[in-house]
């Protein structure tokens, strides 16, 4: 470059000095060291998932020893009377709920009735869709 200094006689044969200089041959083969390297990180490592794995089913057994048990609860459980004739009507109409839905799947939305809106001025109670369908085997 041309903004360098000059350099003085004893900085040129220092210059000379290192430029005949070898460098020294190495001991260490470096492909060999990272191989070997490599080789000890692995069991220096190998004792951890074992260990991590053994401690993790023992707290899971210890956990599941001392898991307290549920305690018996009373349980009511509702019954029907075919002879009282108001479970019978429940039974019905979950009956027609069924015919209801498998119709409804077989021939779709338009197998329900449209129900139409009543004047106020007549008195007439509105038709429920129980009977308004009349299920015919088909």
């Amino acid at each position: 470059m041309q903004n360098e200094p000059q350099l003085t006689s004893v900085e040129l044969e220092i210059e000379a000095a290192f430029g005949g200089l070898q460098p020294a041959k190495s001991f260490i083969d470096r492909d060999k060291l990272m191989f070997q390297a490599g080789q000890r990180s692995i069991h220096n490592r190998t004792w951890m998932w074992p260990i991590t794995t053994a401690l993790l089913t023992l707290a899971l057994v210890f956990s599941l020893t001392l898991r307290t048990r549920p305690q018996p609860t009373e349980r009511i459980q509702m019954t029907t009377d075919i002879s009282n004739p108001s479970s019978q009507s429940i039974r019905q109409s979950e009956f027609s709920y069924l015919k209801i839905r498998n119709k409804v799947f077989t021939k779709g939305i338009d197998a329900l009735p449209v129900q139409e809106q009543s004047s106020p001025a007549n008195n007439e109670p509105l038709p429920t869709i129980m009977n308004e369908l009349k299920f015919e085997d088909s």
